[in-house]
């Protein structure tokens, strides 16, 4: 069986237009976590922190400075970036906090981490980590949130 130049020629057109798509979706992805987290980075470095624990999941992404003891929080949804800087030394507990959709589908609605202080009369800090829209399905944040829940809940033990 001989396989002539024009047929080896059309499959690997062929296969460079099926592979294209999922190559340009890669290099979008990597381009938008790098670009979270250099936003975070930037907001550590306006509270004088360095980033040495950091993640992203989706548009949110989570970053620790472990000699300061300090949390970042930074998500860009739909051009509106939302911000925090938490110093975890006022903190008390951190907790996964899912609300659910009511009806037929049982559908998270919104997910996200709530941190309670250590002192009373102090407001709570609560981190957005999924809201759901119309077509937004959850896609890991409850095991992003359940992660750094007991990453931050360990760090507060040891203080």
């Amino acid at each position: 069986m001989e396989l002539d130049l024009g047929t080896a020629l059309v499959g690997l057109i062929v296969l460079v237009l099926c592979a294209l798509p999922f190559i340009l979706d890669q290099r979008r992805r990597a381009g938008r976590r790098k670009e979270l987290l250099n936003n975070l980075e930037a907001l550590a470095q306006k509270h004088q922190c360095q980033i040495n624990r950091s993640e992203v999941c989706g548009d949110t992404v989570l970053g620790l400075d472990g000699k300061r003891n300090a949390l970042f929080y930074f998500r860009d949804h739909i051009d509106h970036p939302t911000v925090a800087h938490v110093d975890l030394n006022t903190m008390r507990k951190a907790t996964a906090v899912t609300s659910m959709r009511h009806g037929a589908d049982a559908l998270p609605d919104r997910m996200g981490l709530c941190l309670r202080p250590a002192h009373l009369g102090r407001d709570e800090v609560r981190l957005l980590l999924f809201q759901a829209g119309p077509a937004t399905p959850p896609n890991g944040e409850h095991l992003f949130a359940d992660k750094w829940e007991r990453l931050i809940n360990e760090r507060l033990r040891g203080n």
